[in-house]
């Protein structure tokens, strides 16, 4: 009776360990969902200059092409990976991204979702504007994190308007990220 008392309290106790391991790796995993790529936080004046600067890439999570020139051009469906530090959640209320287009005649719509919203900009339009500066608010975790989906209304390919032998598939391109201190004037 003794020993039968034994073994079902070592087996109990044996799937209680198991169902805990289990658990913490389903935790763990779950958090590093959450908590996005390992990247240091923006530099500490929040301005990330994309022009040949290897760090920028650590931010550039998805879509991307790499940094040629002055610009990173996205393929129209990319995610950018921020992380701040404290002080920066603090001052700043939002971040600004530098976009252009690859064809300025040809309008284009930058859509960035964050924060379970959706942020349209014009970057181009018929009349030749081919530059925005668009700015969404900061929405970080409890980690200091943010992510953002940015698409693009159009892609276009380069060549195929005669700009050059680039066949690749191009969203809008990247040249600056800055933390600013209000959004649009707030």
């Amino acid at each position: 009776m003794l020993v039968n008392t034994l073994k079902q309290t070592l087996l109990a106790a044996f799937l209680i360990l198991i169902t805990l391991f289990l658990l913490s790796c389903g935790t763990k995993e779950n958090a590093a969902k959450v908590a996005g790529p390992k990247i240091n936080a923006l530099p500490a004046d929040g301005i990330l200059i994309i022009s040949g600067n290897p760090v920028a890439a650590q931010y550039l999570t998805e879509g991307w092409y790499p940094t040629q020139l002055d610009v990173a051009w996205s393929n129209g469906d990319s995610k950018i990976w921020l992380a701040y530090d404290s002080n920066q959640l603090k001052t700043y209320k939002g971040v600004a991204l530098s976009l252009q287009a690859a064809v300025a005649s040809l309008p284009i719509d930058a859509i960035l979702h964050t924060g379970g919203r959706d942020y349209t900009f014009p970057v181009s339009n018929a009349k030749g504007q081919a530059t925005a500066v668009v700015e969404v608010p900061i929405q970080a975790d409890a980690a200091g994190h943010q992510e953002i989906t940015l698409t693009t209304s159009k892609r276009v390919v380069p060549a195929q308007f005669g700009l050059g032998p680039d066949q690749r598939t191009l969203g809008v391109g990247l040249s600056k990220i800055q933390l600013v201190q209000a959004i649009n004037g707030q």
